[in-house]
Protein backbone atom coordinates (compact mmCIF):
# COMPACT_ATOMS: atom_id res chain seq x y z
CA UNK A 1 0.00 0.00 0.00
CA UNK A 2 1.41 3.40 -0.98
CA UNK A 3 2.14 6.03 1.66
CA UNK A 4 0.25 9.28 1.18
CA UNK A 5 0.76 12.70 2.73
CA UNK A 6 -1.07 14.05 5.73
CA UNK A 7 -2.99 16.31 3.36
CA UNK A 8 -5.00 13.30 2.18
CA UNK A 9 -6.74 13.23 5.56
CA UNK A 10 -8.16 16.74 5.21
CA UNK A 11 -11.82 15.56 5.40
CA UNK A 12 -11.42 14.32 8.98
CA UNK A 13 -9.33 17.38 9.86
CA UNK A 14 -12.28 19.54 8.80
CA UNK A 15 -14.58 17.46 11.02
CA UNK A 16 -12.36 18.05 14.08
CA UNK A 17 -12.23 21.77 13.27
CA UNK A 18 -16.01 21.91 12.89
CA UNK A 19 -16.63 20.13 16.18
CA UNK A 20 -14.19 22.26 18.16
CA UNK A 21 -15.30 25.51 16.53
CA UNK A 22 -18.97 24.87 17.20
CA UNK A 23 -18.32 23.96 20.83
CA UNK A 24 -16.10 27.00 21.41
CA UNK A 25 -18.66 29.32 19.81
CA UNK A 26 -21.48 28.01 21.96
CA UNK A 27 -19.37 28.19 25.12
CA UNK A 28 -18.65 31.87 24.52
CA UNK A 29 -22.39 32.73 24.50
CA UNK A 30 -23.57 30.57 27.41
CA UNK A 31 -24.21 33.56 29.68
CA UNK A 32 -26.53 35.23 27.15
CA UNK A 33 -28.20 31.94 26.23
CA UNK A 34 -29.02 31.34 29.90
CA UNK A 35 -30.34 34.90 30.33
CA UNK A 36 -32.55 34.67 27.23
CA UNK A 37 -34.07 31.43 28.54
CA UNK A 38 -34.63 32.97 32.01
CA UNK A 39 -32.55 30.16 33.50
CA UNK A 40 -31.10 30.59 36.96
CA UNK A 41 -27.63 29.28 37.72
CA UNK A 42 -29.10 26.06 39.12
CA UNK A 43 -31.44 25.62 36.14
CA UNK A 44 -28.62 26.24 33.69
CA UNK A 45 -26.53 23.65 35.50
CA UNK A 46 -29.33 21.14 35.02
CA UNK A 47 -29.49 22.07 31.32
CA UNK A 48 -25.75 21.48 30.95
CA UNK A 49 -26.15 18.11 32.66
CA UNK A 50 -28.86 17.28 30.13
CA UNK A 51 -26.36 18.11 27.39
CA UNK A 52 -23.79 15.78 28.96
CA UNK A 53 -26.37 13.00 29.13
CA UNK A 54 -27.19 13.65 25.48
CA UNK A 55 -23.52 13.30 24.60
CA UNK A 56 -23.40 10.01 26.47
CA UNK A 57 -26.46 8.80 24.56
CA UNK A 58 -24.95 9.81 21.22
CA UNK A 59 -21.71 8.00 22.03
CA UNK A 60 -23.63 4.80 22.77
CA UNK A 61 -25.86 5.03 19.69
CA UNK A 62 -23.18 6.03 17.16
CA UNK A 63 -21.57 2.57 16.77
CA UNK A 64 -25.03 1.08 16.20
CA UNK A 65 -25.68 3.60 13.42
CA UNK A 66 -22.29 2.90 11.87
CA UNK A 67 -23.03 -0.81 11.67
CA UNK A 68 -25.86 0.09 9.30
CA UNK A 69 -24.09 2.89 7.46
CA UNK A 70 -20.42 3.97 7.38
CA UNK A 71 -18.24 6.22 9.50
CA UNK A 72 -18.36 8.78 6.69
CA UNK A 73 -22.15 8.88 6.61
CA UNK A 74 -22.41 9.19 10.38
CA UNK A 75 -19.78 11.96 10.46
CA UNK A 76 -21.54 13.89 7.71
CA UNK A 77 -25.06 13.64 9.19
CA UNK A 78 -24.01 14.25 12.80
CA UNK A 79 -21.70 17.16 11.92
CA UNK A 80 -24.31 18.99 9.85
CA UNK A 81 -26.99 18.31 12.48
CA UNK A 82 -24.65 19.62 15.20
CA UNK A 83 -24.22 22.87 13.28
CA UNK A 84 -27.94 23.30 12.58
CA UNK A 85 -29.13 22.44 16.08
CA UNK A 86 -26.61 24.78 17.74
CA UNK A 87 -28.71 27.67 16.43
CA UNK A 88 -31.66 26.43 18.50
CA UNK A 89 -29.88 27.17 21.81
CA UNK A 90 -30.42 30.97 21.81
CA UNK A 91 -34.01 30.42 20.63
CA UNK A 92 -35.05 28.38 23.68
CA UNK A 93 -37.72 30.44 25.52
CA UNK A 94 -37.48 28.63 28.88
CA UNK A 95 -35.05 26.67 31.01
CA UNK A 96 -36.96 23.43 30.41
CA UNK A 97 -36.79 23.79 26.64
CA UNK A 98 -33.17 24.86 26.89
CA UNK A 99 -32.40 21.60 28.67
CA UNK A 100 -34.20 19.68 25.92
CA UNK A 101 -32.19 21.47 23.22
CA UNK A 102 -28.94 20.83 25.08
CA UNK A 103 -29.81 17.13 25.23
CA UNK A 104 -30.42 16.89 21.48
CA UNK A 105 -27.30 18.92 20.70
CA UNK A 106 -25.36 16.59 22.99
CA UNK A 107 -26.65 13.53 21.12
CA UNK A 108 -25.38 14.74 17.74
CA UNK A 109 -22.12 15.96 19.30
CA UNK A 110 -21.54 12.51 20.78
CA UNK A 111 -22.24 10.85 17.45
CA UNK A 112 -19.95 13.27 15.61
CA UNK A 113 -17.16 12.68 18.13
CA UNK A 114 -17.29 8.91 17.68
CA UNK A 115 -17.57 9.06 13.88
CA UNK A 116 -14.68 11.45 13.28
CA UNK A 117 -12.34 9.48 15.57
CA UNK A 118 -13.34 6.17 14.00
CA UNK A 119 -12.79 7.59 10.52
CA UNK A 120 -9.39 8.92 11.56
CA UNK A 121 -8.42 5.37 12.50
CA UNK A 122 -9.46 4.25 8.99
CA UNK A 123 -7.27 6.92 7.42
CA UNK A 124 -4.34 5.97 9.64
CA UNK A 125 -4.68 2.37 8.54
CA UNK A 126 -4.73 3.33 4.85
CA UNK A 127 -2.02 6.01 4.97
CA UNK A 128 0.24 4.25 7.48
CA UNK A 129 0.99 7.50 9.30
CA UNK A 130 -0.05 8.73 12.78
CA UNK A 131 -2.82 11.32 12.69
CA UNK A 132 -4.54 11.34 16.08
CA UNK A 133 -2.25 13.86 17.73
CA UNK A 134 -2.67 16.36 14.91
CA UNK A 135 -6.44 15.94 14.85
CA UNK A 136 -6.91 16.45 18.58
CA UNK A 137 -4.54 19.42 18.53
CA UNK A 138 -6.62 20.91 15.73
CA UNK A 139 -9.76 20.38 17.84
CA UNK A 140 -8.18 22.32 20.72
CA UNK A 141 -7.10 25.14 18.40
CA UNK A 142 -10.55 25.32 16.83
CA UNK A 143 -12.24 25.46 20.22
CA UNK A 144 -10.02 28.38 21.23
CA UNK A 145 -10.66 30.13 17.91
CA UNK A 146 -14.42 29.59 18.18
CA UNK A 147 -14.45 30.96 21.72
CA UNK A 148 -12.33 33.97 20.69
CA UNK A 149 -14.64 34.78 17.77
CA UNK A 150 -17.63 34.42 20.07
CA UNK A 151 -16.07 36.82 22.57
CA UNK A 152 -15.43 39.31 19.76
CA UNK A 153 -19.03 38.97 18.54
CA UNK A 154 -20.31 39.60 22.07
CA UNK A 155 -18.04 42.63 22.44
CA UNK A 156 -19.45 44.01 19.17
CA UNK A 157 -22.98 43.41 20.49
CA UNK A 158 -23.79 40.80 17.83
CA UNK A 159 -26.73 38.75 19.06
CA UNK A 160 -26.14 35.05 19.84
CA UNK A 161 -28.66 33.96 17.20
CA UNK A 162 -26.85 35.90 14.46
CA UNK A 163 -23.40 34.80 15.62
CA UNK A 164 -24.34 31.13 15.98
CA UNK A 165 -26.38 31.22 12.78
CA UNK A 166 -23.44 32.45 10.71
CA UNK A 167 -21.11 30.01 12.42
CA UNK A 168 -23.52 27.13 11.79
CA UNK A 169 -23.86 28.05 8.12
CA UNK A 170 -20.12 28.21 7.50
CA UNK A 171 -19.10 25.17 9.55
CA UNK A 172 -22.10 23.12 8.48
CA UNK A 173 -21.24 23.72 4.82
CA UNK A 174 -17.61 22.81 5.50
CA UNK A 175 -18.70 19.56 7.14
CA UNK A 176 -20.98 18.75 4.23
CA UNK A 177 -18.16 19.19 1.70
CA UNK A 178 -15.66 17.27 3.82
CA UNK A 179 -18.11 14.47 4.56
CA UNK A 180 -18.79 13.91 0.88
CA UNK A 181 -15.08 14.03 0.03
CA UNK A 182 -14.27 11.44 2.71
CA UNK A 183 -15.95 8.77 0.60
CA UNK A 184 -13.43 9.22 -2.22
CA UNK A 185 -10.88 6.39 -2.57
CA UNK A 186 -7.33 7.10 -1.45
CA UNK A 187 -4.60 4.90 -2.76
CA UNK A 188 -7.19 2.61 -4.29
CA UNK A 189 -8.90 1.99 -0.95
CA UNK A 190 -12.00 3.60 0.45
CA UNK A 191 -11.28 4.61 4.06
CA UNK A 192 -14.96 4.34 4.91
CA UNK A 193 -15.45 0.85 3.56
CA UNK A 194 -16.43 -1.83 6.05
CA UNK A 195 -13.80 -4.47 6.71
CA UNK A 196 -15.03 -7.78 5.37
CA UNK A 197 -11.78 -9.69 5.02
CA UNK A 198 -9.91 -11.44 7.77
CA UNK A 199 -7.88 -9.10 9.95
CA UNK A 200 -4.20 -8.66 9.21
CA UNK A 201 -1.56 -9.11 11.86
CA UNK A 202 1.61 -7.09 12.29
CA UNK A 203 3.44 -9.14 9.68
CA UNK A 204 0.78 -8.53 7.06
CA UNK A 205 -0.55 -12.10 6.96
CA UNK A 206 -4.23 -12.84 7.29
CA UNK A 207 -5.04 -14.40 10.61
CA UNK A 208 -7.28 -17.37 11.03
CA UNK A 209 -8.17 -16.59 14.62
CA UNK A 210 -11.84 -17.18 15.26
CA UNK A 211 -13.90 -14.50 16.97
CA UNK A 212 -14.77 -16.78 19.88
CA UNK A 213 -11.15 -17.70 20.60
CA UNK A 214 -10.06 -14.04 20.57
CA UNK A 215 -12.78 -12.67 22.81
CA UNK A 216 -11.08 -13.34 26.21
CA UNK A 217 -8.08 -11.28 25.08
CA UNK A 218 -10.36 -8.60 23.65
CA UNK A 219 -12.31 -8.33 26.90
CA UNK A 220 -9.11 -7.89 28.88
CA UNK A 221 -7.84 -5.20 26.55
CA UNK A 222 -11.20 -3.41 26.54
CA UNK A 223 -11.24 -3.42 30.35
CA UNK A 224 -7.83 -1.72 30.43
CA UNK A 225 -8.98 0.82 27.82
CA UNK A 226 -12.11 1.61 29.85
CA UNK A 227 -10.00 2.24 32.98
CA UNK A 228 -7.63 4.52 31.07
CA UNK A 229 -10.49 6.47 29.45
CA UNK A 230 -12.26 7.09 32.76
CA UNK A 231 -8.94 8.08 34.37
CA UNK A 232 -8.28 10.53 31.53
CA UNK A 233 -11.63 12.24 32.12
CA UNK A 234 -10.70 12.69 35.80
CA UNK A 235 -7.50 14.41 34.69
CA UNK A 236 -8.79 16.73 31.96
CA UNK A 237 -12.12 17.65 33.59
CA UNK A 238 -10.83 18.82 36.99
CA UNK A 239 -7.72 20.30 35.37
CA UNK A 240 -9.86 22.63 33.28
CA UNK A 241 -12.98 23.14 35.41
CA UNK A 242 -11.49 23.62 38.87
CA UNK A 243 -8.05 25.11 38.19
CA UNK A 244 -9.05 28.78 38.53
CA UNK A 245 -10.87 28.11 41.81
CA UNK A 246 -7.88 26.07 43.00
CA UNK A 247 -5.50 28.99 42.54
CA UNK A 248 -7.89 31.45 44.19
CA UNK A 249 -8.70 29.29 47.23
CA UNK A 250 -5.50 27.32 47.88
CA UNK A 251 -2.78 29.58 46.46
CA UNK A 252 -4.53 32.94 47.12
CA UNK A 253 -3.90 34.10 43.56
CA UNK A 254 -5.31 37.34 42.21
CA UNK A 255 -8.10 37.24 39.65
CA UNK A 256 -5.81 37.59 36.64
CA UNK A 257 -3.47 34.79 37.70
CA UNK A 258 -6.38 32.52 38.58
CA UNK A 259 -7.95 33.13 35.18
CA UNK A 260 -4.69 32.00 33.54
CA UNK A 261 -4.91 28.54 35.14
CA UNK A 262 -7.27 26.92 32.57
CA UNK A 263 -5.17 28.49 29.81
CA UNK A 264 -1.95 27.01 31.25
CA UNK A 265 -3.56 23.57 31.39
CA UNK A 266 -4.98 23.86 27.87
CA UNK A 267 -1.67 25.14 26.50
CA UNK A 268 0.05 22.06 27.88
CA UNK A 269 -2.57 19.86 26.21
CA UNK A 270 -2.13 21.58 22.87
CA UNK A 271 1.69 21.46 22.81
CA UNK A 272 1.72 17.77 23.71
CA UNK A 273 -0.77 16.91 20.97
CA UNK A 274 1.21 18.84 18.39
CA UNK A 275 4.31 16.84 19.34
CA UNK A 276 2.59 13.46 19.59
CA UNK A 277 2.59 12.36 15.94
CA UNK A 278 6.29 13.20 15.33
CA UNK A 279 7.16 11.33 18.55
CA UNK A 280 5.23 8.29 17.32
CA UNK A 281 7.77 7.85 14.54
CA UNK A 282 10.65 7.64 17.04
CA UNK A 283 9.19 6.02 20.17
CA UNK A 284 6.78 3.21 20.85
CA UNK A 285 3.24 3.99 21.92
CA UNK A 286 3.81 2.36 25.31
CA UNK A 287 6.92 4.49 25.94
CA UNK A 288 5.05 7.70 25.13
CA UNK A 289 2.10 6.64 27.30
CA UNK A 290 4.38 5.84 30.24
CA UNK A 291 6.17 9.18 30.01
CA UNK A 292 2.93 11.15 29.55
CA UNK A 293 1.04 9.61 32.46
CA UNK A 294 4.12 9.85 34.71
CA UNK A 295 4.24 13.58 33.95
CA UNK A 296 0.60 13.88 35.05
CA UNK A 297 1.43 12.26 38.39
CA UNK A 298 4.57 14.36 38.86
CA UNK A 299 2.77 17.58 38.02
CA UNK A 300 -0.14 16.89 40.38
CA UNK A 301 2.11 15.75 43.24
CA UNK A 302 4.31 18.79 42.69
CA UNK A 303 1.22 20.99 42.93
CA UNK A 304 0.22 19.29 46.17
CA UNK A 305 3.66 19.88 47.64
CA UNK A 306 3.53 23.53 46.58
CA UNK A 307 0.15 23.87 48.29
CA UNK A 308 1.45 22.30 51.49
CA UNK A 309 4.50 24.58 51.46
CA UNK A 310 2.31 27.60 50.67
CA UNK A 311 4.18 28.15 47.44
CA UNK A 312 3.47 30.99 45.01
CA UNK A 313 0.64 30.82 42.46
CA UNK A 314 3.20 30.56 39.65
CA UNK A 315 4.22 27.17 41.05
CA UNK A 316 0.63 26.02 40.70
CA UNK A 317 0.48 27.34 37.13
CA UNK A 318 3.63 25.41 36.26
CA UNK A 319 2.20 22.26 37.82
CA UNK A 320 -1.05 22.59 35.88
CA UNK A 321 0.84 23.18 32.62
CA UNK A 322 2.87 20.02 33.28
CA UNK A 323 -0.28 18.03 34.04
CA UNK A 324 -1.86 19.32 30.82
CA UNK A 325 1.26 18.41 28.84
CA UNK A 326 1.13 14.88 30.23
CA UNK A 327 -2.61 14.56 29.66
CA UNK A 328 -2.44 15.74 26.05
CA UNK A 329 -1.49 12.41 24.41
CA UNK A 330 -3.86 10.23 26.46
CA UNK A 331 -7.10 10.53 24.50
CA UNK A 332 -5.50 10.48 21.02
CA UNK A 333 -3.55 7.37 21.95
CA UNK A 334 -6.63 5.71 23.41
CA UNK A 335 -8.40 6.11 20.08
CA UNK A 336 -5.34 4.56 18.43
CA UNK A 337 -6.10 1.29 20.24
CA UNK A 338 -8.88 0.82 17.67
CA UNK A 339 -6.17 -0.33 15.26
CA UNK A 340 -5.13 -3.20 17.55
CA UNK A 341 -8.70 -4.15 18.37
CA UNK A 342 -9.57 -4.16 14.69
CA UNK A 343 -6.62 -6.16 13.39
CA UNK A 344 -6.43 -8.68 16.22
CA UNK A 345 -10.00 -9.03 17.44
CA UNK A 346 -12.16 -7.76 14.54
CA UNK A 347 -13.73 -5.02 16.68
CA UNK A 348 -14.60 -2.07 14.45
CA UNK A 349 -13.07 1.38 14.99
CA UNK A 350 -16.60 2.72 15.52
CA UNK A 351 -17.16 0.35 18.46
CA UNK A 352 -13.82 1.25 20.05
CA UNK A 353 -14.38 4.98 19.56
CA UNK A 354 -17.88 4.62 21.01
CA UNK A 355 -16.56 2.90 24.13
CA UNK A 356 -13.86 5.52 24.70
CA UNK A 357 -16.22 8.43 24.07
CA UNK A 358 -18.85 6.92 26.38
CA UNK A 359 -16.33 6.42 29.19
CA UNK A 360 -15.02 9.96 28.82
CA UNK A 361 -18.55 11.36 29.05
CA UNK A 362 -19.33 9.24 32.10
CA UNK A 363 -16.27 10.79 33.70
CA UNK A 364 -17.33 14.27 32.59
CA UNK A 365 -20.69 13.79 34.31
CA UNK A 366 -19.42 12.21 37.53
CA UNK A 367 -16.15 14.09 38.08
CA UNK A 368 -17.75 17.48 38.97
CA UNK A 369 -20.03 15.77 41.49
CA UNK A 370 -17.21 13.81 43.14
CA UNK A 371 -14.69 16.67 43.14
CA UNK A 372 -17.31 19.10 44.42
CA UNK A 373 -18.25 16.82 47.31
CA UNK A 374 -14.61 16.18 48.24
CA UNK A 375 -13.69 19.86 47.95
CA UNK A 376 -16.59 20.82 50.23
CA UNK A 377 -15.19 18.67 53.02
CA UNK A 378 -11.44 18.72 52.37
CA UNK A 379 -10.78 21.95 50.48
CA UNK A 380 -9.94 22.61 46.85
CA UNK A 381 -6.47 21.16 47.22
CA UNK A 382 -8.21 17.81 46.79
CA UNK A 383 -8.46 18.62 43.07
CA UNK A 384 -4.75 17.91 42.71
CA UNK A 385 -5.09 14.70 44.71
CA UNK A 386 -7.86 13.49 42.39
CA UNK A 387 -5.72 14.30 39.35
CA UNK A 388 -2.74 12.49 40.87
CA UNK A 389 -4.84 9.39 41.60
CA UNK A 390 -6.31 9.43 38.09
CA UNK A 391 -2.81 9.86 36.64
CA UNK A 392 -1.57 6.86 38.62
CA UNK A 393 -4.47 4.78 37.29
CA UNK A 394 -3.70 5.91 33.73
CA UNK A 395 -0.01 5.06 34.30
CA UNK A 396 -1.03 1.51 35.18
CA UNK A 397 -3.59 1.08 32.40
CA UNK A 398 -2.62 3.09 29.30
CA UNK A 399 0.86 1.65 28.60
CA UNK A 400 -0.57 -1.83 29.04
CA UNK A 401 -3.36 -1.10 26.57
CA UNK A 402 -0.90 0.21 23.99
CA UNK A 403 1.69 -2.51 24.49
CA UNK A 404 -0.61 -4.89 22.59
Amino acid sequence: MRTHGVASAWPVAVAFAVNGGLYGGMLSRYAEIAADAYASAAAFGVALTAGALGGLTGSVLAPVLMRVRTERSAMLVAGVAYAVLSVALPLAPSAVLLGAVFFVVGVVDGGHDVAMNALTVRYQQRLRIPLMGRMHALWSLSLAAGAALGAAAAALDVSPIVHLGVMAGVLGAAQLVAGRAASLPIGGDDPTARDTAHPVDGGGQATGRSESSSMPGARGLLAVIVLAAIAASYIEGPGQDWSALLLTDTFHADAGTAAAAPFAFSLGLLIARLLLDPCRTRLTAAQIATAATALVVCGAVGGLLAAQLQGPPLAALASLALVGFGAGPIYPMLFDTADTLGTRYRITPATTAGIISTCSRIGAITAPILVGALAHSAGLGIVLAVIAAAGALALLALPRALRH
